[in-house]
């Protein structure tokens, strides 16, 4: 059995959760993505979705990423997608979700964006 979702580490002053994903993310596998989405949610914190590994995305995983996202905008975070593969980002592109969601082109630049630099005492 493939694995749908691993949580790669961060570096420890990032205030991100990454979740990465991968396969084909389905209807068959919406439930499994739902429970990764909430176990990211809960970490208070912005969760940062890897979508690299990813080969196609369905209606039922479309909506488990706006659910999860409602669900971290309540909390006071984002839920952002990264690293989408051609077929991927035009999914996200034809029903809109790529202005619901920061998307980032690789995970390496979102997890910078995503680190609130601290201000250097003079």
């Amino acid at each position: 059995m493939q694995i749908l979702c691993t949580t790669p580490p961060v570096p420890s002053d990032a205030p991100v959760t990454l979740l990465a994903l991968h396969g084909e993310v389905d209807r068959d596998r919406a439930e499994l993505l739902r429970d990764c989405l909430a176990y990211g949610v809960q970490q208070n914190t912005d969760v940062l979705v890897d979508l690299a590994d990813v080969a196609l995305l369905d209606c039922a995983s479309l909506g488990a990423l706006v659910e999860a996202g409602h669900l971290a905008e309540r909390r006071g975070h984002r839920l952002c997608l990264t690293s989408p593969r051609p077929l991927v980002r035009r999914t996200l592109a034809a029903t809109g979700l790529d202005t619901v969601f920061p998307v980032y082109q690789d995970c390496r630049r979102a997890l910078a964006e995503l680190t609130p630099r601290v201000p250097v005492a003079a």
